[in-house]
């Protein structure tokens, strides 16, 4: 197993209502991978400096098929120009926010993910991490 962080620059697609309708304007988000925490993947988003941490179980499954409810909704669908996966994130306070990224991109990323630590491996992963604590 690797040991590390990695990340990646996605331009996104963040679309919004206003008053003139449904308007899409490009985002960048950096998407992040620690094994320190093997269960989540990071999108950090650079022009509001929010970070959100999202199951790399649920990112996986919606590049499948569409997956989450709540809080987080991620689901892959076939365009024009290629797959696009749809990043759906609800804060409670504002309206939910949905973000358009390539698919091909993110599962690329997220296959590095999993040679850094392999699908199922995670639990043995945050064992070892335990383990090595000094509890003195």
């Amino acid at each position: 197993m690797t040991l590390g962080r990695i990340s990646q620059t996605i331009t996104a697609h963040y679309h919004h209502l206003g008053e003139d309708g449904v308007s899409s304007s490009a985002i960048e988000i950096v998407v992040a991978y620690d094994t320190d925490d093997p269960y989540s993947v990071q999108f950090h988003f650079r022009s509001g400096s929010i970070r959100w941490f999202v199951s790399r179980d649920l990112v996986i499954s919606g590049l499948e098929a569409a997956s989450g409810e709540g809080d987080v909704r991620v689901s892959t669908h076939g365009t024009v120009g290629g797959d696009t996966t749809i990043l759906t994130l609800n804060n409670h306070e504002d309206p939910s926010a949905d973000f358009t990224l390539d698919a091909y991109e993110l599962m690329s990323f997220l296959q590095l993910t999993e040679q850094m630590v392999p699908l199922g491996a995670e639990t043995r992963r945050v064992q070892r991490q335990i383990e090595r604590l000094d509890w003195t």
